[in-house]
């Protein structure tokens, strides 16, 4: 386990990049690192006053699953303090986010369109363990 969580991070700032290089426009970007998913992207997004619904996030590392279960770690607290296995969350144009997943795919990255934005503030995340609002 120690061997795991020891791993070092990956490194988004190439790929980022990449993609403006390739003029693919980026409104936000969210290190989910140091915090959750729900703290972080909520910080990309609160100044604009509109939220997201994520319903298509990857799975927890089997790691971070074992870990919130010895701990007795409820899934929403999970979410706010860990990344869960989502290491960065961009924000794109709708007409654009196939591209960029593509581009991402292209350079070696895991990625997928993790969901949308919406107009009221506050994150939703649909995930294995149910809904977690935020």
């Amino acid at each position: 386990m120690g061997e795991v969580l020891l791993a070092p991070s990956l490194i988004y700032a190439p790929a980022v990049a990449r993609l403006l290089d390739a003029g693919l426009v980026l409104h936000g970007i969210a290190h989910i690192t140091g915090g959750g998913i729900a703290d972080n992207f909520q910080r990309v997004l609160k100044n604009n006053g509109v939220g997201a619904e994520l319903d298509n996030l990857f799975e927890p590392l089997p790691a971070m699953q074992n870990l919130t279960k010895l701990a007795g770690i409820s899934p929403a607290d999970a979410y706010l303090y860990w990344n869960m296995g989502n290491g960065m969350l961009l924000v794109t144009e709708e007409a654009q986010a196939a591209a960029v997943v593509s581009q991402l795919q292209a350079d070696g990255y895991q990625a997928q369109v993790a969901g949308r934005i919406t107009a009221e503030p506050g994150i939703k995340l649909k995930v294995e363990a149910g809904e977690l609002t935020y």
